[in-house]
């Protein structure tokens, strides 16, 4: 298991979050 490769997946997973996050936000205000 190579570490660089385990971070990199780390990092596109907090990625998504901040997307998902971005757009939970977006759809609220909307409400």
């Amino acid at each position: 298991m190579e570490w660089g490769h385990h971070e990199a997946i780390v990092n596109d997973l907090v990625c998504l979050r901040g997307l998902l996050r971005g757009v939970y936000h977006l759809g609220t205000e909307d409400l």
